[in-house]
């Protein structure tokens, strides 16, 4: 029988890469601001409300330490890829890849 042969990813690493992750799309907030009020306008109802939240969310500075509530409501997935590699996959469509530190 063949167990599982992914490498352990620790949390301080997991948290770390996130937080990178969410202040490059705040720094880069610019650059997604067409395609969140095309889908305000557009969208259907839940493409609508994630891009009211992403609009709103990346008002705020960057993040220092990891918000918990706020992790919930914009992150879909990461996947882990190797050499600390980190693919976040934001509720928005989002994605944003990090290497961690």
């Amino acid at each position: 029988m063949r167990g599982c042969r992914g490498e352990t990813v620790k949390e301080k690493a997991l948290v770390d890469a996130f937080i990178k992750a969410w202040n490059n799309i705040v720094f880069g907030r610019g650059d997604y601001i067409p395609k969140w009020k095309k889908a305000k306008a557009e969208g259907n109802p839940l493409e609508k409300l994630r891009a009211t939240q992403m609009m709103e969310l990346t008002e705020q500075p960057l993040i220092q330490e990891l918000i918990p509530d706020m992790a919930r409501l914009v992150m879909e997935r990461v996947e882990v890829g190797d050499g600390g590699e980190f693919e976040f996959h934001f509720m928005s469509g989002i994605k944003e890849t990090v290497i961690a530190e």
